[in-house]
C-alpha cells in the first residue's frame, strides 16, 4: 500500500520512537489530559496532540538541516516564517489528516478488531520490559504521558492506516494502470541509473583525501571500469561488492529520479546515457561513481502518481473537515529542549 510520503512516514513511526522522543522532552501538558478541541467529531486531548507534535519535531528539524535545534524554533526561514510556526502548522495538518481519515472509518464500517487491540497493548508491555518498569514510567512522566495516551496514538494511526488501505482499494484515482504510469514518466523526465560509488574522503576522520590518494583510487576505479566494459566482470556483481554508497540496500534495482533531485555531475551524466549504457569516471563531492542507465520500473512511478493522487484525496476530505480546536491550550505545548 502507497499513502502520501509525509503522511506514511509519521504514520508508520513505531512505538519505540515515542519513547526516544519522550527521553528528551519536558512539555508542559498537565497531569489530567484535557480536550483541545474535536476534527469531524474525533476528539483530541492535549497529550495526543503533544505527542504528534513532538514526533513531527523530528520531520522538521532533520528536513532543515539545522545544527542548533533549540534556536531553530526562533530563526526564520526565507518566507519569514519562523520553524516553530511551520511546526505547530505541519502538526495541525497532519493531525486535521489524521482524524479525517478516523472519521472516514465509519463510512467503510471500520473498526480495530479485538486482536489488533491486543496487538498494541503487547506493543506496549513489550515496551516497558525493555526499558524496565521505573524507566519507562519515568519516561511516561517527563512526556506528560499515560499509557491511555500511548494507547490512543496507537489506535488512531492503526485506524487511519486501515481507512487509506481501503482507499487505495475503492478510489479509482489511486488504482494506477500501467499506461498512466508510463506517461507520468515520460511528462516528469523520470530515469533510473544505478552506480557504484569509491568514496573520496577518509572513512575514519571523514576528511577529503589527499590528491595522492585520491590519484591512486583513480587509478584503481578506471581497471574496474575498463574489466566491467570487457565483460570481465558483471557490473552488478561489481556494484554489490565495492560500492560505498550507504543507500545501495535500500536502492539496489537504482535511483528513480528527475532533474534536480541529484548532485549535477551525477545526474548530468546519468541523462547522457541510454538504457544499458555504462558511464566513463563521473566525480562528484561523494567520489568517483560509474554509472548505469537501466529500465524504469513502472512501479516507482506508480508509487509516486498514486502519493500525489491520494494528497489530492486528502486535500479533498480535509476541505470540508469540521475543525475546532482550542489553540490557547494548543500553545501551551513547547518543543522540546535539547
Amino acid at each position: 500500500m502507497v499513502i502520501l510520503k509525509n503522511y506514511k512516514r509519521i504514520l508508520t513511526l513505531v512505538l519505540s520512537v515515542c519513547m526516544v522522543v519522550m527521553c528528551f522532552a519536558g512539555c508542559s501538558i498537565k497531569k489530567n489530559p484535557i480536550s483541545v478541541g474535536t476534527i469531524n467529531g474525533i476528539e483530541i486531548t492535549d497529550d495526543v496532540y503533544a505527542y504528534f507534535m513532538h514526533v513531527m519535531e523530528q520531520d522538521v528539524l532533520q528536513s532543515s538541516g539545522a545544527t542548533d535545534y533549540n534556536a531553530f524554533w526562533d530563526t526564520k526561514d526565507a518566507n519569514g516564517k519562523k520553524g516553530i510556526d511551520v511546526l505547530r502548522e505541519s502538526t495541525r495538518e497532519y493531525i486535521v489528516s489524521l482524524c479525517v481519515l478516523n472519521a472516514k472509518a465509519k463510512d467503510f464500517g471500520i473498526a480495530l478488531t479485538e486482536e489488533e487491540k491486543a496487538q498494541i497493548d503487547t506493543q506496549i508491555a513489550n515496551e516497558r520490559k525493555a526499558m524496565g518498569e521505573k524507566t519507562f514510567k519515568e519516561q511516561l512522566k517527563k512526556f506528560g504521558a499515560t499509557e491511555d495516551t500511548l494507547k490512543r496514538v496507537n489506535e488512531l494511526e492503526l485506524i487511519a492506516d486501515k481507512v487509506t488501505q481501503k482507499l487505495t482499494e475503492t478510489d479509482d484515482r489511486l488504482q494506477i494502470t500501467d499506461e498512466e504510469a508510463t506517461a507520468y514518466i515520460t511528462e516528469k523526465g523520470y530515469i533510473t541509473a544505478k552506480h557504484i560509488l569509491f568514496n573520496t574522503t577518509n572513512p575514519e576522520t571523514g576528511e577529503p583525501l589527499s590528491d595522492e590518494a585520491k590519484a591512486e583510487l583513480k587509478v584503481v576505479v578506471q581497471e574496474t571500469l575498463d574489466k566491467i566494459n570487457s565483460g570481465e566482470q558483471d557490473y552488478d556483481a561489481v556494484m554489490n561488492e565495492l560500492s560505498e554508497d550507504p543507500g545501495l540496500q535500500s536502492n539496489p534495482d537504482g535511483y528513480f529520479f528527475k532533474k534536480g533531485e541529484m548532485v549535477a555531475p551525477f545526474e548530468d551524466a546519468a541523462y547522457k546515457l541510454e538504457v544499458g549504457q555504462i558511464s566513463e569516471i563521473v566525480e562528484s563531492d561523494y567520489g568517483f561513481h560509474i554509472i548505469k542507465r537501466v529500465e524504469d520500473n513502472l512501479d516507482n512511478a506508480k508509487q509516486l502518481l498514486e502519493e500525489e493522487n491520494f494528497e489530492t484525496v486528502i486535500k479533498e476530505l480535509t476541505a470540508n473537515a469540521k475543525v475546532s480546536l482550542n489553540d490557547k491550550e494548543i500553545s501551551r505545548i513547547k518543543p522540546i529542549k535539547y
